[in-house]
This record gives C-alpha cells, structure tokens and sequence, in this order.
C-alpha cells in the first residue's frame, strides 16, 4: 500500500485503499466495544454484532475488487 510518486514522496491512497482501511477500523472498534462494554439493551448488542459483520463483508467486497483491478 505504499505508492510512490515521481517525486518519490507518498501518493495520495486510492478510494480502495481508504475503504479498507475504513472496513478495518470498523472490525476493530466494534470488537474492543463488543469484548469491553457490557450490552445493556438488545439493540446495542446486535448493533455491535451487525457492526462487524458489516465490516467483514465490506473489506471481502474490497479485497475482491482490488483482485480484479
């Protein structure tokens, strides 16, 4: 993920890159949540649960097209 310009200082990231990393962050925050708060209602747990597994699915989505690319 490092791209390099003419110049040889860092390009600015592809809109697949930030979306990975997006994704990631999204599985990281919403498992230290899910592992360190306590759920008080249903909604927050499922909320949590859904979190990550949108994440998954999101960085699997990138993953995928940065194959095809």
């Amino acid at each position: 993920m490092d791209r390099r310009a003419p110049d040889g200082q860092r390009g600015k990231p592809t809109r697949l890159e930030r979306a990975e990393w997006f994704f990631l962050f999204l599985i990281f925050f919403a498992g230290f949540f899910y592992l360190t708060r306590e759920a008080k209602t249903d909604l927050q747990w499922y909320f949590r649960v859904g979190s990550i597994f949108v994440g998954v699915v999101g960085w699997m989505v990138v993953q995928v097209l940065k194959l095809r690319k």
